[in-house]
């Protein structure tokens, strides 16, 4: 139940980062579960993007990401 709300928490905290127009910069990281923990040790990730305000409904971006 924990895992559940800190998904929902951390989703709606991460939706309203890409709000805004203009560049944007990210990092990210995670322990991998179960049955990957064998495979893998640690995930780490980089991201960089940029959006345009074309209108008040219409945005248009790009982004680049690396796990």
């Amino acid at each position: 139940m924990r895992h559940i709300i800190l998904t929902i928490a951390l989703s709606v905290f991460a939706t309203g980062l890409f709000a805004q127009e203009g560049l944007k910069f990210g990092i990210q990281g995670g322990l991998p579960f179960n049955d990957f923990n064998d495979e893998v040790g640690v995930v780490v990730g980089v991201e960089i993007g940029h959006m345009w305000a074309l209108g008040e409904v219409v945005d248009l971006g790009v982004m680049a990401s690396y796990i």
